[in-house]
């Protein structure tokens, strides 16, 4: 699965995403697998920053809005969901995250260490 096939480019453009700056241009049409994290190992899935899970996180730090958007999304859970993982962190997806340990469901996701790295610029 590629990113321009889970994103429109206007969001992968956007610069105050988190993915924007994690993903090369050379990914985007990269084909990832897309894989199922078993709902037991989601508590190991740690922040961007890498400080916290975001599990604990979440439990921690998050606001009414982010707590009632985890709310929508256990109700309304979409299996075909996939969130962006770079190592054990993650990029994109986070309630959605939340949302899968909360109802104890399995995980989609796509890991942006699969890629090549990036070409390097020609002399």
């Amino acid at each position: 699965m590629r990113l321009t096939d889970l994103y429109d480019m206007r969001d992968l453009d956007d610069d105050e995403e988190m993915l924007f700056h994690a993903v090369s241009d050379d990914a985007l049409e990269f084909d990832f697998e897309v894989r199922t994290m078993p709902a037991g190992q989601i508590t190991t899935v740690k922040t961007a920053l890498g400080d916290l899970t975001v599990v604990e996180a979440m439990e921690a730090l998050a606001e009414d809005w982010q707590h009632e958007l985890i709310a929508f999304k256990r109700e309304n859970f979409d299996e075909d969901r996939v969130v962006i993982l770079e190592d054990d962190r993650i990029i994109d997806g986070n309630h959605h995250l939340v949302a899968a340990h909360l109802e104890g469901r399995d995980l989609r996701y796509i890991q942006l260490t699969d890629a090549p790295e990036p070409a390097p610029p020609r002399p």
